[in-house]
């Protein structure tokens, strides 16, 4: 449920300033509007990874309290930390897909922008950083999909 809610957020607000870029007429939009919009999910990672890091540490000291003097804990608590663990691995993997998705999106933007506009300098040197940060992005996918372990799973 929370994820879904996330989602519809992230969803949402992604679809809502990226169709702003269309409506303004400086040439800075098409850098400035997908920079806070990748700025905006990284904000919102660096508030949600905290809560579910606390909340996960919290059920683990409730199931390892319930399990002093004897050989296991609570079975509700261990479906709550279980649960909430692959929650926030399926929550930490929607954002970095989202931030995967608006830093291609802002590459995109950025090339639009140096054929358009003016700022040739400008949308050079920001194409060419996004365009790195989206050939990790990808990179970083192609190895979840093959080897899907480590720090998210």
């Amino acid at each position: 449920r929370y994820t879904n809610i996330l989602y519809r957020v992230i969803e949402t607000s992604f679809t809502l300033f990226n169709s702003i870029i269309f409506l303004t007429k400086s040439e800075n939009r098409f850098w400035k509007t997908p920079i806070l919009i990748l700025g905006l999910f990284l904000v919102i990672i660096s508030i949600v990874v905290p809560v579910q890091n606390r909340q996960i540490s919290n059920l683990d000291k409730e199931y390892w309290e319930s399990a002093e003097g004897k050989s296991y804990g609570d079975r509700e608590t261990w479906k709550d930390l279980k649960n909430s663990r692959k929650l926030t691995v399926k929550t930490r993997l929607t954002l970095i897909h989202f931030i995967g998705f608006q830093t291609i999106a802002t590459f995109l933007f950025q090339i639009i922008g140096y054929r358009k506009t003016n700022k040739k300098k400008t949308y050079q040197w920001t194409s060419t950083v996004f365009g790195l940060l989206s050939l990790t992005y990808l990179i970083f996918q192609f190895m979840v999909e093959i080897v899907p372990t480590g720090p998210f799973f």
